[in-house]
């Protein structure tokens, strides 16, 4: 049986945007390492200006949204194939906001995304020594939810390298895991026959979170077999 292939949204700016040849789209190792951890293909998913090339979806049986600091339309467009063709989607850090924004019928509503009011709680500085290091606690709120299921416990310990957070949901939408301090952190479809995930922290650092990277695939695999 082929493994599932995984579509890995790419970036287009990075830590250093000051390069001459600023028309590039990448995607980071340590998504394609989680990947291929947990018996997904990791293929990048390219832009031309901006623009999806949208044949390309139909290659994927799954979704993974990374990080980043800017939300596309293209981000949009792939929440959208995702949900109307049954098949995965793992939104990460940005890719989670980027879910909330679609939930307002992709009309991008301001005043969705926010700072968060304790930073230092969430954003830690990302080192060799600390990019694996599990940091603060997040509450599943629902037993019916995916999170609930994979892991089989009210709380995790989730690594902390983001300064936002979801303030509000629109339709088909739930926040199901907050912090302690009440920042959002892990968002879901409604519909739980669909994976449709947001979680705010990056699972793709932490081998505990690696149950949720796999459960992600295998759901990409049913797909492939149909």
């Amino acid at each position: 049986m082929q493994r599932p292939i995984i579509g890995i949204v790419s970036r287009t700016k990075g830590w250093n945007d000051s390069l001459v040849f600023t028309d590039r789209y990448y995607v980071l190792d340590n998504y394609t390492q989680a990947i291929v951890r947990n018996g997904g293909v990791p293929i990048a998913l390219v832009m031309i200006d901006l623009k999806l090339v949208k044949e390309s979806l139909s290659l994927c049986d799954g979704f993974l949204c990374p990080g980043g600091n800017e939300i596309h339309d293209y981000d949009l467009e792939i929440i959208d194939y995702a949900l109307k063709n049954n098949k995965p989607y793992l939104g990460i850090c940005m890719g989670m906001q980027a879910l909330a924004m679609y939930s307002f019928n992709q009309n991008k509503e301001k005043n969705i995304i926010e700072k968060i009011a304790t930073p230092h709680f969430h954003d830690d500085k990302v080192t060799k020594e600390t990019k694996e290091k599990a940091c603060h606690s997040v509450t599943i709120l629902k037993k019916d939810s995916h999170l609930y299921n994979i892991f089989k416990k009210d709380t995790l310990k989730v690594n902390s390298f983001h300064n936002y957070q979801v303030k509000k949901l629109g339709n088909d939408f739930e926040i199901v895991g907050k912090s302690e301090d009440g920042t959002s952190e892990i968002i879901e479809h409604v519909d739980k026959s669909k994976f449709i995930v947001g979680v705010q922290w990056h699972p793709e650092l932490l081998s505990s979170m690696d149950p949720l990277i796999k459960k992600f695939i295998e759901i990409a695999g049913k797909n492939n077999e149909n």
